[in-house]
């Protein structure tokens, strides 16, 4: 089970490079610079749209060279976030998550970094953005500083079904995403082989869909 591997990791504290890749290769979320996807949809009937690219440089983090994805988020046509994330995949496969520089912008002003948080830092703990070889029923976090970042996933099922602007997908990972500061928030993300995240929607709290309607790898 994933928890085991999180256990064993954080046992070694991530301190230096030894069991990590220098590439992002897992099926379900392969990374390489300039890689870009753009996903459109909505959050409690605005029209949302949320742009991530694979940047060309990359962040140390205690020793461990990540990848860097900026996500930026629109709504109503209006940049509303702005976030630096950073992966890194161990030599099994699995992606780690191991932290964000996050920026919530009100009239093209940064208004809040609530929900930054770096590995080593503060107490925070990288978690597993995506295993190596996922299995129905398998749990794990994904990113741990408590009372800011907390999000944990669920693998529903291997096989699942999504439409989206981009293409009709059969045999998706289905994850259940949840947190224990918003308990009553849970949201569905589908992951198909090459391409990667294709679609997410709330299934409990605010109204939320994206759906993925271009990628350029």
């Amino acid at each position: 089970m994933a928890v085991h591997l999180i256990e064993a990791l954080e046992r070694r504290r991530l301190l230096n490079a030894t069991g990590f890749s220098d590439t992002i290769d897992n099926p379900y979320m392969f990374l390489s610079p300039g890689m870009m996807w753009l996903y459109k949809g909505h959050k409690e009937g605005v029209p949302e749209t949320d742009r991530l690219v694979v940047q060309s440089y990359k962040r140390q983090i205690k020793g461990v060279t990540c990848m860097v994805v900026l996500d930026r988020v629109y709504e109503n046509g209006a940049l509303v976030e702005k976030t630096h994330d950073f992966f890194v995949q161990d030599t099994k496969g699995n992606v780690w998550y191991m932290g964000e520089q996050s920026r919530d912008i009100e009239n093209g002003h940064v208004v809040s970094t609530e929900g930054s948080w770096e590995h080593g830092v503060n107490g925070a703990k990288g978690g597993i953005i995506m295993e190596a070889n996922p299995a129905v029923g398998d749990k794990y976090t994904q990113e741990h500083l408590a009372g800011v970042a907390e999000d944990e996933a669920e693998v529903l099922t291997l096989h699942a079904h999504a439409r989206t602007p981009f293409g009709a997908f059969k045999n998706c990972l289905q994850t259940n995403e949840t947190s224990p500061l918003e308990p009553d928030v849970t949201e569905s993300k589908f992951y198909e082989k090459g391409v990667g995240w294709v679609k997410s929607q709330s299934t409990a709290g605010e109204v939320e869909v994206l759906k993925l309607v271009l990628f350029s790898g």
